[in-house]
């Protein structure tokens, strides 16, 4: 895999990590309100709307990543939001890192690598 299949491929699971967020974000804003409340505030929801938008953007490209990647070499670097999601919990909300979560993300970056470099 060259190394700018790989940037792309990054770039899609960054952009995940950014929605998932942004989802986080909107769902604080909603906490409490009902399903019916929820998707009438949903749409004026500036961090829901924004996800929505990088989400669509991400389904393009990786869709540009489909196209010139084969699935099975690409699908696993999307198990890297495992890693980047937890971590900007960490970062945006506080939250807290177990050491079962930081060993599993250590197994799925070495897998990613293995795939990366791996031949066809």
């Amino acid at each position: 895999m060259t190394f700018a299949r790989v940037l792309m491929l990054l770039l899609v699971v960054s952009l995940m990590a950014a929605g998932q967020i942004l989802f986080k974000l909107a769902a604080r804003d909603l906490k409490g309100a009902t399903i019916a409340d929820a998707l009438t505030q949903g749409m004026t929801s500036v961090p829901l709307v924004v996800g929505v938008i990088v989400y669509g953007l991400t389904t393009i490209l990786w869709v540009l990543v489909l196209r010139d990647n084969d699935l099975s070499r690409a699908y696993p670097f999307v198990a890297l939001t495992l890693i980047l999601v937890p971590l900007a919990g960490v970062i945006v909300f506080g939250e807290t890192l177990s050491l079962s979560l930081l060993t599993g993300g250590a197994l799925i970056v070495a897998g990613v690598i293995i795939i990366s470099v791996g031949g066809q």
